[in-house]
């Protein structure tokens, strides 16, 4: 799937936070979330990169795609798969 064609059903902004609010606020957003709903994490923190992988590889969620914007920030996209809770 081409990121660009990606329908968002939240954003989360996170642009200027720094390790580990990110990845706590994109939990909270995630617990949010119904089962195959979208989220999209907009963040400039360069640590979140891994964090973002390690919550997709629990298998609760599934990566989308990332892209690069141009105000020098990435786009993170991921899809809830499970209604498990995240830890």
């Amino acid at each position: 799937m081409n990121p660009e064609e990606i329908k968002s059903d939240k954003v989360l902004d996170t642009r200027g936070l720094s390790s580990p609010m990110p990845v706590l606020k994109m939990i909270n957003a995630l617990r949010s979330l119904a089962k195959g709903k979208t989220l999209e994490v907009w963040c400039s923190d360069p640590d979140f990169q891994k964090d973002f992988n390690a919550l997709c590889d629990k298998k609760l969620n599934r990566y989308l795609g990332q892209l690069d914007d141009p105000d020098g920030y990435i786009r993170f996209f991921i899809k809830k798969e499970n209604k498990q809770e995240l830890q």
